[in-house]
């Protein structure tokens, strides 16, 4: 891993392929992705230039993928689930609507994400969500979802 750990955290490199801290929401909805994080992912910095898929899942939880691996294939799998619906194809589309999002990266490493994804990471409105690394893979967690499972989380250590 480039770069040093921070400081506050003592255990940032022991497994240096996992990072979770909390980040905020800036205005419209932009998220500044640390660092470490992006120091992290090997695919990050070049996926400024496409963006990134974000697939919303219904635990308050997203992955962000980049785009160019993962954008438009899922765009041609959804077409043609859609094309050979015979019925409920505005259903279907809807779901894709409400599940998959094409978001921004700023040369900064900021993510622009649109108000609905916003809305799922943040429901009760905190300004604040919880970024998570884990083996190459990039997560956005809503905090409330985060700290609800901590205490399971926290029991993995005291099995060892």
């Amino acid at each position: 891993m480039k770069g040093r750990p921070p400081s506050w955290n003592p255990f940032a490199g022991l497994y240096p392929h996992t990072w979770t801290e909390v980040i905020e929401f800036g205005s419209k909805g932009r998220l500044g992705m640390p660092a470490a994080v992006r120091r992290r992912l090997t695919w990050f910095e070049s996926a400024t230039a496409q963006g990134l898929l974000a697939t919303l899942e219904p635990n308050g939880r997203a992955k962000l993928d980049a785009w160019e691996d993962h954008g438009n294939e899922v765009v041609q799998l959804v077409r043609k689930a859609i094309d050979a619906a015979s019925s409920g194809k505005s259903d279907m589309a809807l779901a894709a609507l409400d599940r998959y999002l094409h978001i921004s990266v700023e040369d900064n490493g900021r993510l622009v994400a649109p108000s609905n994804m916003v809305s799922h990471l943040d429901p009760t409105g905190t300004g604040k969500a919880r970024v998570v690394v884990r083996d190459d893979e990039l997560w956005l967690w809503s905090e409330i979802k985060w700290e609800a499972e901590r205490k399971d989380r926290l029991a993995l250590l005291h099995r060892q």
